[in-house]
C-alpha cells in the first residue's frame, strides 16, 4: 500500500458513518485504513464496522486496534502511526469529511514535486454551513516554519496533509500520549522542519468545527499542561535543529503567548519556563504578572505584527 490512513476514534457515533463513507469511497485505491478505538464509550465501532460492510475492498484494506483503557487523542494517533506500514501517511479525525478525490489529489502533487509533505486547502463546517476554501500558505517552508512558532498565525493541523513516514521514524517524531490540547502543535512544526513541502490549492479536507476542537484564546487550568507540553516539545526541537538560528526569534515572540496564557491560569514564570524547557527575557519576566498580562498580550501582537510584515516582505 502507498497510503495509511490514521483515523482515532471516541465518541462519534453522531458522525462517523458520514467520515468512514467519505474514506471508504475515495477514488485513490493503494491505501491502508488504521482506524484506533480509544475505549470509545458509544457504538462508534459498531457503525465503522457496518458501513465497511458495504465496501468489501476496502473492509479488507482496515484494520481496528483497540486501546484497553482510554488514553487520549495523543495515544491514539501515536499507535496509528506505529501500525502503519505505507510509505506515506495522513491523520484524518473521525467526526471529519474528505472529497472524493483528496487523497489522490495530494498523490499527484507529491508525485509531480517529489515533496516529503503535501498539504492542500480545506473548508470549515459548522452544522449545515461550510466555510470558503481557505489556502494552503504559499511561501517557503521557512517561511511558513516562522510563521508557525508565532502561534496563532497560519494553520498547524496535522490532518489533510499527506506526510512521507520516514519524516516521522527518522526524526523520532510523533504525535504525544497525554497531549490532547495543542497536539498538532506538537506535531506540526517538526514535520515541517524535517520534509521538504509542496502545496495544491485544491480543497482536500472538511474540518467540523465544534466546541472540542475549537482552541480557546483563554486556556483553562484542565487544559494547560497539555498545552506547556506541546510547547515544550517544540522548543527542545527547535533548539537541536536550528543550528543556523532561523527560527529563534519567531519561537521567543511565540513564547510570549504562551506565558500569556500560562499566566491566565495562575502558572508563575518559573513554573512556566521549566515545563517548557525555555528560559524567558527580561521583558517577559517583568510583563508574565497579574496586573501586567494585557500589557504582555500587547506586546506579543504587536512583536508578531511586525514579524508577519518582515517574512511578508522576504516572500514578495
Amino acid at each position: 500500500m502507498k497510503i495509511s490512513v490514521l483515523v482515532p476514534i471516541y465518541g462519534v457515533a453522531q458522525y462517523i458513518e458520514t467520515c468512514a463513507v467519505s474514506l471508504f469511497e475515495q477514488s485513490f485505491d493503494e491505501l491502508e485504513y488504521i482506524f484506533v478505538d480509544d475505549c470509545s464509550p458509544d457504538n462508534s465501532i459498531d457503525i465503522l464496522q457496518a458501513v465497511a460492510s458495504r465496501y468489501p475492498h476496502r473492509q479488507q484494506q482496515m484494520r481496528i486496534i483497540r486501546h484497553e483503557k482510554n488514553r487520549g487523542l495523543g495515544a491514539a494517533r501515536a499507535t496509528a502511526l506505529a501500525a502503519a506500514t505505507a510509505d506515506f501517511v495522513m491523520v484524518a479525525d473521525s467526526d471529519d469529511v474528505l472529497p472524493k478525490e483528496a487523497i489522490s489529489t495530494l498523490w499527484k502533487r507529491q508525485q509531480e514535486t517529489g515533496a516529503d509533505i503535501v498539504d492542500g486547502a480545506f473548508c470549515l463546517l459548522r452544522q449545515s454551513k461550510t466555510s470558503d476554501p481557505q489556502l494552503p500558505y504559499h511561501g517557503s517552508k521557512e517561511q511558513m516554519l516562522q510563521l508557525m512558532l508565532l502561534q496563532n498565525t497560519i494553520p498547524h493541523q496535522l490532518w489533510g496533509r499527506l506526510v512521507r513516514r520516514s519524516v516521522y521514524t527518522d526524526n523520532n517524531i510523533n504525535s504525544i500520549e497525554g497531549v490532547n490540547m495543542a497536539e498538532d502543535y506538537a506535531v506540526t512544526p517538526r514535520l515541517i522542519c524535517c520534509g521538504s513541502r509542496a502545496y495544491t490549492d485544491e480543497v482536500v479536507y472538511y474540518y467540523r468545527v465544534n466546541e472540542q476542537s475549537m482552541f480557546a484564546e483563554n486556556l483553562t487550568s484542565r487544559h494547560i499542561t497539555s498545552y506547556l507540553r506541546a510547547n515544550e516539545t517544540v522548543c527542545r526541537f527547535i533548539k537541536t535543529h536550528d543550528a543556523e538560528r532561523k527560527y529563534q526569534r519567531a519561537l521567543a515572540i511565540g513564547m510570549l503567548k504562551t506565558f500569556y496564557a500560562a499566566a491566565l491560569v495562575g502558572k508563575s514564570i518559573e513554573e512556566t519556563a521549566t515545563l517548557c524547557d525555555y528560559r524567558p527575557g527580561a521583558l517577559v519576566r517583568l510583563l508574565a504578572r497579574p496586573s501586567l498580562l494585557p500589557l504582555l498580550r500587547w506586546v506579543y501582537l504587536l512583536e508578531k505584527r511586525l514579524y508577519i510584515m518582515k517574512v511578508s516582505r522576504i516572500s514578495c
